[in-house]
């Protein structure tokens, strides 16, 4: 039995993202699975349920430290003293960083290296940040957690790792919340967001990288009486990046502007019924730490049409169509082939849902269980 403590900082605002979304499932995992060791969470403020105002309780000792300012300056002098105040045996650092200084085990979870291979998708400052942050957890950690193959394989090729430093624990998907929504709650829905037609689905669609500007090119290039009675429905809201995505003036030179939907970012809880309304998502990315919209659209029963490249293979298995995301006419293609092959529409339905039950938190929980106890044996 050992004393862990777990950064609990990517819950302490109410719209954490997916890193803070990720964890608080894991959390509950964590709870629902069990373990022996005494678990301890450290947070700058207190945690909340996930895009909620709703505060998070855990059945675990959560050391609260309200005075902190940055949470990266806070990991490297406010948490230490509680560390030790608590005997703490192994640290998580849940989200790429982790406490220089301190002789504890130390696990550190990467999500992606985003920064190394898309360094266009934030501004300059941002990115040396986050490198410099990486590169500071990765050497100071006992093990790395890697949430995909892909991720840990590019850990151990850009910090020359060796295998035994690195781990996989893949991310679950919750089947109480995405599931196919009931005809009446898909209805209010599309009512809400003013989506009367058949829709193509894309995800985070002005993050440069999720590679939106190929998906508008692709379905410009559907046949023109199978887009005419089709929208192509774009989630997300405007980033900060260094190379600024315009997708409305992209739009209107294709000849599509009337078919594009923006609604911005829906609501969580409006997320499953928009998988279920949708004909397929498209999510033609370029790099992925992992790929969660592909399992939460699979989960809802909503084909997806996705990259041949970096996690996403691995995520969407058989249950998916994989393209060059640099090939608009192959995802044209494939796209077309979805909309137009009720039998293969109806594949992929039934192959995402069984992908999708296969990827749960309590698996993903009890993969961290397994890190930990690596750790501490090897210690």
């Amino acid at each position: 039995m050992a004393n862990i403590g777990i950064d609990i900082t990517p819950l302490c605002t109410p719209n954490p993202g997916g890193i803070g979304s990720c964890l608080y499932e894991t959390l509950r995992a964590l709870e629902r699975v069990g373990t022996e060791h005494r678990l301890f969470l450290y947070g700058t403020s207190r945690p909340y349920v996930p895009f909620s105002d709703e505060h998070a309780e855990f059945p675990w000792p959560t050391r609260i430290d309200e005075s902190a300012g940055s949470n990266l300056l806070w990991m490297q002098t406010g948490l230490l003293p509680m560390l030790l105040a608590d005997a703490v045996d192994l640290f998580w650092g849940t989200r790429n960083t982790l406490p220089i200084r301190g002789r504890f085990q130390k696990v550190v979870t990467i999500h992606d290296f985003w920064y190394h291979f898309y360094p266009s998708q934030q501004p300059l400052p941002n990115l040396v940040l986050n490198a410099l942050v990486t590169r500071s957890a990765v050497r100071h950690a006992d093990l790395v957690a890697a949430i995909s193959y892909a991720t840990a394989a590019d850990a151990r090729r850009l910090f020359a790792l060796p295998e035994s430093r690195v781990s996989v624990v893949q991310l679950g998907v919750d089947a109480m919340r995405f599931h196919p929504s009931p005809d009446d709650e898909v209805a209010a829905v599309r009512e809400r967001l003013g989506l009367s037609r058949p829709f193509l689905l894309a995800m985070d669609v002005y993050n440069a990288r999720k590679n939106f500007e190929e998906t508008l090119r692709a379905f410009a290039a559907l046949p023109a009486g199978l887009r005419a009675g089709l929208d192509l429905v774009a989630l997300g809201r405007p980033r900060r990046t260094a190379r600024p995505v315009r997708l409305e003036a992209l739009a209107a030179e294709l000849g599509i502007a009337a078919s594009l939907k923006l609604p911005g970012d829906v609501a969580y809880a409006d997320l499953p019924a928009v998988y279920t309304a949708a004909s397929a998502l498209v999510f033609p990315s370029v790099y992925e730490g992992f790929g969660m919209p592909l399992l939460e659209a699979m989960a809802c029963g909503c084909p997806v049409v996705t990259s041949s490249v970096s996690s996403l293979p691995e995520v969407a298995g058989e249950a998916a169509l994989l393209v060059d995301p640099s090939a608009p006419a192959a995802l044209a293609a494939a796209i077309e082939r979805v909309l137009t092959g009720e039998a293969l529409a109806v594949r992929l339905r039934e192959a995402g849902f069984e992908r999708a039950a296969s990827f749960t938190w309590e698996r993903t929980a009890e993969g961290m269980l397994r890190v930990f106890d690596e750790v501490l044996h090897s210690a």
